[in-house]
């Protein structure tokens, strides 16, 4: 069972799972789909936090063993940011982990530009997607034990139903 009370006061009754509804731009045709996402009580307690500590709510949290990853209106990510990145150096403070905040994008090759500044191409077909990147820049793509490029695949398999992603 799981309660939620509005206004930003969030309570809990034992663990949960929620499931939202995603719209989800489909690149290849002018129809429009919806993905569901399951929140777990964990999730759910980190996008309170969030939005307590930003103002700025946020739409999807990818919690790894290495950091959380926030995803917010594309428009927001400076305010959650915070001027000289103040507001995610406190909720790492908070959390004891690395934060990273995301724009949630309509589409896939939106959100991969936006999480990779330095691609070159995006090669988006029926759930897979080619990424080009410069070679000087594939390490720092793929990340420390390839923490980058997972959370990467995992939003891309969350909410654009891209299962396999190949960085070149």
């Amino acid at each position: 069972m799981c309660r939620i009370a509005c206004a930003g006061a969030y309570e809990w009754e034992a663990s949960c799972v929620i499931q939202l509804k995603i719209k989800v731009q489909e690149w290849e045709a002018s129809c429009v789909i919806f993905m569901t996402v399951k929140l777990e009580t964990e999730t759910i307690r980190l996008m309170a936090l969030f939005e307590d500590v930003t103002r700025v709510p946020a739409t999807d949290c990818i919690l790894t063993g290495d950091g959380v990853t926030f995803l917010v209106n594309p428009g927001k990510v400076g305010l959650a940011v915070g001027k000289e990145g103040v507001l995610v150096k406190e909720l790492s403070r908070m959390l004891k982990k690395p934060v990273r905040v995301l724009g949630d994008f309509e589409t896939a090759e939106g959100f991969i530009r936006h999480a990779i500044p330095t691609v070159q191409e995006v090669q988006l077909s029926e759930g897979s997607a080619v990424i080009t990147v410069p070679a000087q820049e594939k390490t720092r793509v793929i990340g420390r034990n390839g923490n980058n490029i997972k959370i990467i695949k995992e939003i891309l398999n969350r909410h654009f139903n891209i299962k396999a992603v190949k960085l070149r």
